[in-house]
């Protein structure tokens, strides 16, 4: 068939093998052949025993003399040239195969990011293709993005760098106009209003608000060390693009990266590449205080924040934060995530009023944990027929708390699900 695929042999055949047995066939002496074809015999005794190939010119002289398609031996020439170079490239991976183990392969096949191969030498091929880079051991340390890592030293350049190139991939079809400095700006004001929303309500408002101001936004999930919870790039179009995870499944810290990444859009030397090879190198940056700054006071004004803590004094009830939070007009969470930075008051207090996300499976379901770790047990009930809604809302009691509560609910546009539990954690079930 036409369109059937070529199958390339392993084994590198030269053509110098089929000019051979042409020339058997047809009576020929290789000086004979390079008389009638006008070149030195020696030309073609080399390219008989494998020592030269066969050029465009040669192969237009032997159709002249056997009859046989000039692209015929260009083609065998060409599939030659492939096998051995194939072959030397197979080499060369075989030497990187042990880095292998600094990269993620086989969560990354599970997830369906790369293609799975049982060979390690394929593995790596795959590696390759993924990152757009011809050997592992090119690919840089440093990486072409501003992001805010946390989470100690389990952390991997490598592991980050594939997280990135997801991003990457996933933004290259994403339709945005210009980038409008003000718009984005009004956009954040209306996404900060968000944080006391469910993520079935948010995520796909404010990803559509981000794009209507040229920033395309985009939630990945997280690798294991990838040490990041959230990146920000400028693309070759010219429009920044936000990447987050739910690595730290806080909601205040997925709102506060959300920000601080979001600062760094803002900043006037926004355009400049920004390389950040670790943590220890990467906090004391001037352009890092100043998204961490733009990120916090623009969840909490500072005069408000200032006046809180006065009114409040050195340990602030649950009851004020609350109400703190609701005047300004943001999730209590996110005033106990501070409160906690500052170290105003223990990690482990008023965590009742903090929230957490989840990814869903591919069921769009999620894993709720009690406060202890133990996975909680769905109660049993009468089989009904599942709610045409696409955003399913559901109150669970918590025994161990009375003012704790659950919320499920699956986000179609973004394409996840998340679980918000108060006193709670959760846990991804992918």
């Amino acid at each position: 068939m036409a369109n059937a695929p070529e199958i390339m042999s392993d084994l590198p055949i030269h053509p110098g093998e089929s000019l051979a047995d042409a020339i058997e066939e047809h009576g020929l002496t290789q000086a004979r052949l390079a008389a009638l074809m006008g070149r030195p015999p020696q030309v073609i005794n080399e390219i008989v025993r494998g020592k030269k190939d066969i050029t465009p010119d040669t192969a237009v002289g032997l159709e002249r003399v056997f009859g046989v398609p000039a692209t015929f031996w260009v083609r065998l020439q060409g599939r030659y040239n492939v096998t051995v170079a194939r072959t030397k490239e197979r080499a060369t991976l075989q030497q990187q195969i042990p880095l292998l183990e600094e990269f993620p392969y086989n969560e990354l096949a599970n997830r369906g990011w790369i293609e799975r191969a049982k060979d390690k030498v394929d593995q790596v091929r795959a590696l390759c293709r993924f990152l757009r880079v011809a050997s592992l051991s090119q690919h840089a340390a440093t990486l072409p993005a501003a992001f805010r890592i946390t989470g100690g030293s389990d952390y991997s350049d490598r592991a980050l760098a594939v997280w990135l190139r997801r991003g990457e991939l996933q933004a290259t079809n994403a339709e945005v106009p210009r980038f409008d400095d003000a718009k984005f700006r009004s956009a954040l004001v209306d996404i900060r209003s968000m944080t006391v929303e469910a993520p079935s309500d948010f995520t796909g408002r404010m990803k559509q608000l981000c794009a209507n101001a040229g920033v395309v936004l985009l939630f990945i999930r997280e690798l294991p060390k990838v040490g990041a919870n959230g990146a920000t790039r400028w693309m070759h179009t010219g429009n920044p693009l936000i990447q987050l995870n739910l690595k730290q499944k806080w909601s205040d810290v997925f709102w506060f990266t959300f920000f601080h990444e979001a600062g760094h859009v803002m900043q006037p030397k926004r355009h400049e590449v920004l390389h950040y090879t670790r943590r220890r190198h990467a906090v004391n940056l001037p352009y890092e205080a100043e998204a961490n700054d733009f990120a916090q006071d623009f969840l909490i004004p500072p005069n408000r924040w200032k006046l809180f803590r006065n009114q409040t004094g050195q340990h602030p009830t649950a009851k004020q934060i609350s109400t703190f939070a609701r005047d300004i007009g943001i999730a209590p969470g996110i005033v106990v995530g501070r409160l906690q930075h500052e170290r105003i008051i223990q990690h482990d207090e008023m965590n009742n009023l903090r929230t957490q996300y989840a990814w869903s499976d591919s069921g769009g379901t999620t894993r709720t944990l009690n406060h202890r770790g133990v996975p909680r047990m769905p109660r049993r009930r009468a089989s009904r027929p599942a709610p045409k809604r696409t955003y399913l809302y559901k109150q669970i009691k918590n025994t161990r708390c009375r003012s704790a509560h659950c919320r499920r609910f699956t986000d179609a546009t973004s394409g996840i699900s998340h679980s918000v539990v108060r006193n709670s954690s959760i846990r991804s079930s992918a």
